[in-house]
């Protein structure tokens, strides 16, 4: 089973990333997949959880929009 989730961890990056930077799948190269697909990937499971747990108050995109913008802005006075 561990296998299984685990394949489709690494299926479910490549899937993702085409969804968010518009390059398709068949154009990613293996870099692209374990840098950006891990970052979305990561975002999405955290959210599931949220909702998972309390779907009311989970973080919508306005929030989770928000915050990533604060983030590149704080990194971009450092």
């Amino acid at each position: 089973m561990r296998k299984l989730l685990a394949e489709a961890q690494e299926e479910g990056r490549s899937g993702i990333v085409p969804m968010f930077n518009g390059v398709p799948e068949a154009e990613l190269d293996k870099e692209t997949v374990d840098t950006e697909g891990r970052f979305y990937q990561t975002l999405l499971n955290g959210l599931m959880v949220q909702w998972l747990f309390d779907p009311d108050t989970a973080t919508d995109a306005a929030q989770l929009t928000e915050g990533l913008r604060r983030v590149i802005a704080g990194a971009a006075k450092s």
